[in-house]
């Protein structure tokens, strides 16, 4: 039986998560000020559980690595730390240690 992502995310053993959300994600109303409201409480809920961190990258923020779309950072055990940077048209994997450190 498979589980969900929230099951996951909640459990003992769940994936250190950390997010950086663009301050427009977080002023651009989708669904109402309902649905709103939901969604803030629920980030607020996983910003105060442990092993998640959420920030919030302000509009007057400079040029940073995520300007042209979200970047995933993969830590393994045993073997080096890969990221997957997504961009317009695509994405790219990052192996290099030195690129994927600059992120």
């Amino acid at each position: 039986m498979s589980r969900s992502r929230q099951e996951i995310v909640t459990s003992q053993a769940a994936p250190f998560l950390w997010y950086v959300l663009d301050e427009s994600v977080l002023r651009h109303v989708i669904g109402g000020p309902a649905v709103m409201r939901r969604q803030l409480d629920r980030l607020l809920d996983a910003a105060d559980s442990p092993g998640i961190v959420v920030q919030t990258l302000p509009f007057a923020a400079d040029n940073h690595a995520g300007a042209n779309g979200p970047i995933s950072v993969y830590d393994f055990a045993a073997a080096p730390s890969v990221c997957y940077a997504e961009c317009f048209g695509g994405g790219r994997i990052v192996e290099g240690q030195e690129e994927v450190a600059e992120v």
